[in-house]
This record gives structure tokens, C-alpha cells and sequence, in this order.
């Protein structure tokens, strides 16, 4: 597993799969605790730290062969995606325009592709676009059918085997807050989800039936 903290990009050893079962929360108190499985933690181990090429990483997302991790983050020469190995040895892999502010970043299934979720690119339609970028490097390129969506982390799942973009951003048409799909040609959205009860949609995931778990940092009030 990797994740991020500030300015650093950590590696989490983890001991083995253990099945977590739902717990459903109590709607009254006392409020019991959810469980939290720190004993399935080895260890966590910095692997790339901010300096001369990136600072402040966002999102990031494993190789097939978890030898190398893909992520996002504010770079020397603007924001961008960069690439670290086991070593520590970190990869430019694009930095500045058409990038502005990229956030969430995903791989296709194949492992030949990165999808990149921008909230602040510009668009024809207005802000926000996602991108497709070779996992070799080079320009970032935007599909059309996230144009104007504001997007801010994806998730790819193969269905029917096919690649199919979920991602977290607005409605185009009028700025709802949305959870919407993009098919693998990039050329047009579909909505998930839009409005209540969605205020600000942000991470999410997708299980291989389908389903999308959303994160949402302003709903229900806090």
C-alpha cells in the first residue's frame, strides 16, 4: 500500500489480507468504536521526500508489479506526475500546462496508462478536466468528455472488458456536485449520481460489481 503524508511519500508493509466484515454504525448512543487493524501493519517507510523536483504529493497509485508508484504533486517546474521507484529514484514524467492542479491519479488496467483528475485545468466548456498520460511521460492528453467536470479523484474498473473512468467532481450542465463515468474513448460522461445528499465529493472507489463508495467532506454537515 502506499499513501501520502505532507511532502512525503511513504510505503505501507502490510503483514497479510485479512477480510474486513461491514460494521454498521449505531444511530444512537453509545456510539460504538469501528475497528482499526494497526496490528496488520509491518511497517511504514518514507520512499521519495519532497526537495528539488516535487513538494506537497496529493494522490498516488501503484504499478502493476508494485515496483514503481505514480503520483501527483506541485513540482519545480509547475505541477505534474512523477514516478518513484523502490529505490527512491523519482521520474518526471509531465509538469506544467495543460496541468494546473492535479489531483487524483489512477492506472489504466492494462498498466499502460494514467489517468490524471484536474479540478483547475481549463476546458471549453469551463474547469476541470481529466487526462490521459503514457506511463512513459510525455503531454498529458485531455478527454473531451470530462470536460467543464471539475474532477477531483477517479477510479478505473474493468467491466465487460472494457476500462471505465468513475470520478468525483460537478454536472457540467449546472455545477451539481456529481459522481460520473467516462468510457474508455474519453468522449462522453455519464452521471452517477448528482445532488443531495452529495455537497463536495471527493475520493472514491469502485468494487468489481460496480459499486462506488464516495467520499464526501462536506456532507451531513460536517
Amino acid at each position: 500500500l502506499s499513501t501520502l503524508f505532507f511532502g512525503v511519500l511513504c510505503l505501507i508493509l502490510v503483514a497479510g489480507c485479512t477480510p474486513i466484515q461491514p460494521v454498521a454504525a449505531p444511530t444512537t448512543a453509545p456510539v460504538a468504536e469501528l475497528p482499526v487493524l494497526n496490528d496488520l501493519v509491518e511497517s511504514v517507510e518514507p520512499v521519495a521526500e519532497a526537495g528539488d523536483l516535487f513538494r506537497i504529493p496529493y494522490d498516488a497509485t501503484p504499478d502493476l508489479t508494485g515496483d514503481a508508484v505514480y503520483f501527483t504533486a506541485d513540482g519545480a517546474q509547475g505541477p505534474g506526475v512523477f514516478a518513484v521507484n523502490a529505490t527512491g529514484e523519482i521520474t518526471v514524467l509531465a509538469t506544467g500546462a495543460p496541468l494546473m492542479a492535479p489531483k487524483g491519479i489512477a492506472l489504466s488496467s492494462d498498466g499502460q496508462t494514467l489517468y490524471v483528475a484536474d479540478p483547475e485545468a481549463a476546458a471549453e466548456t469551463g474547469q476541470g478536466q481529466l487526462f490521459a498520460l503514457a506511463v512513459s511521460g510525455g503531454a498529458p492528453t485531455p478527454l473531451a468528455g470530462a470536460a467543464g467536470s471539475a474532477p477531483v479523484n477517479l477510479e478505473v474498473a474493468n467491466q465487460e472488458g472494457a476500462d471505465l473512468l468513475y470520478f468525483s467532481g460537478i454536472d457540467p450542465s449546472d455545477g451539481a456536485p456529481a459522481v460520473l463515468s467516462l468510457s474508455q474513448d474519453g468522449l462522453g460522461h455519464s452521471i452517477v449520481a448528482k445532488g443531495e445528499p452529495l455537497v463536495q465529493p471527493q475520493g472514491l472507489a469502485v468494487t468489481n460489481a460496480g459499486v462506488v463508495y464516495v467520499v464526501d467532506t462536506q456532507a451531513a454537515g460536517d
